[in-house]
């Protein structure tokens, strides 16, 4: 059972509160003065803190009133909804900082890699958590984990064979590259590889820099990237369908920019949007949209769309092959019949020869060349055979 103490400073948010820690694990206790949160502390063993929602001058007064108390020791959390107090809050000495809104699942996990030590320490065996609260770390999840241990650490992340490195001095990120991308371009990069493989390790760093410093809204910025991906993946379609240039490409109108040729070329033997993705440098949302706007003017097909095509052009191409067959048949029928037939010799007559017309027959013009009886008799069997 752990005890955990909610700074409620926004009433909206205490049924919400009440939910998330239903849980039979937890023990609630609501408090929306300073005093009353003192006073909660002073008379049960808390286990944790959260303020919510907080900001940089409330939880630094918090800090010194616990301190001033002999209450120092207890881990705060800080629940934030502007993504500017984030950063400010970050620099205190808090166990972790949660931006509102955020999934329950994504709060579980975070609430998790504080409670987690709470946990050994007092040999409880489990946490009063969802079991898909322990999945493997995303990318944006595991850059928190460092930020929350404020830790020296090396992130690395891996997809098709290319790696890309964060790195950490006392949790904040002072460098990021890709290939040759750096900073932010291989942040937005690697947080959007759709089936990387991403590890943390915890190592000295003697890197120099400070990217969050120079980009406050580090975090905010990557989580609204991979979120309008997501969107433009569904759109296109799931991430394993493989894509190849449409075989009459040269017949048809569509944009024809550095980005698109490299897209084209890369397409040519066939490729998934997360290979796209993992080997060209350029923005991941750029990317996906080009390949949309490829795939709307049919320079693009779907791996399925392109067998569909060649299994028609077989199919008119055997039946082609047929009809030519046939009428080669009619024509050596014709030919051996007029070779064993000896026409009978003209009987003359005074009377004049009739300019009665011709009779004429209809049929496709493939059966132009072939005589009239020959082309009937085709016609009949492809009806027969195909209707």
């Amino acid at each position: 059972m752990f005890d955990v103490v909610v700074y409620l400073l926004d009433e909206k948010y205490r049924q919400e509160v009440g939910e998330i820690f239903s849980s039979p694990g937890y023990r609630l206790h609501l408090a929306g003065t300073l005093p009353d949160l003192i006073a909660v502390c002073q008379s049960d063993v808390i286990d944790l803190i959260i303020v919510w929602p907080a900001n940089f001058e409330i939880v630094t007064v918090l800090f010194q009133h616990l301190e001033s108390h002999q209450l120092k020791h207890l881990p705060v959390m800080a629940v934030v909804r502007k993504a500017e107090e984030f950063h400010y809050i970050a620099a205190l000495p808090v166990a972790s900082v949660i931006p509102i809104p955020i999934p329950k699942l994504e709060f579980y996990r975070l609430l998790y890699q504080v409670l987690e030590p709470l946990r050994k320490a007092s040999g409880i065996t489990e946490l009063p958590v969802s079991e898909s609260a322990y999945l493997d770390s995303s990318f944006i999840e595991a850059i928190r984990r460092i930020q929350v241990a404020q830790a020296d650490a090396l992130l690395t992340v891996t997809e098709h064979g290319h790696i890309g490195r964060i790195y950490f001095r006392q949790g904040r990120i002072v460098r990021a590259s890709l290939r040759a991308l750096e900073g932010m371009e291989a942040l937005r990069k690697m947080a959007g590889l759709i089936r990387a493989d991403v590890m943390v390790h915890f190592t000295k760093v003697t890197e120099k820099g400070d990217l969050e410093t120079e980009n406050p809204l580090l975090l905010p910025e990557l989580e609204k990237q991979t979120a309008d991906q997501k969107k433009l993946i569904r759109l296109l379609s799931a991430p394993q369908s493989r894509y190849r240039i449409n075989p009459e490409l040269d017949n048809l109108e569509y944009p024809k920019n550095d980005i698109t040729l490299q897209i084209l070329k890369l397409c040519r033997e066939g490729s998934e949007l997360h290979e796209l993705l993992a080997v060209m440098n350029q923005d991941n949302l750029e990317i996906l949209q080009l390949v949309q706007e490829l795939f709307n003017k049919g320079a693009l097909l779907a791996a399925k769309e392109i067998t569909e095509t060649i299994e028609q052009k077989e199919e008119k191409k055997s039946i082609s092959q047929m009809i030519n067959s046939l009428s080669g048949l009619f024509k050596k029928t014709k030919k051996s019949s007029k070779e064993k037939t000896t026409p009978p010799e003209p009987v003359k007559s005074d009377i004049a020869e009739s300019n009665a017309p011709a009779v004429m027959t209809t049929g496709p013009a493939v059966f132009s060349e072939i005589d009239p009886e020959s082309a009937l008799k085709i016609e009949r069997f492809i009806r027969e055979t195909f209707s």
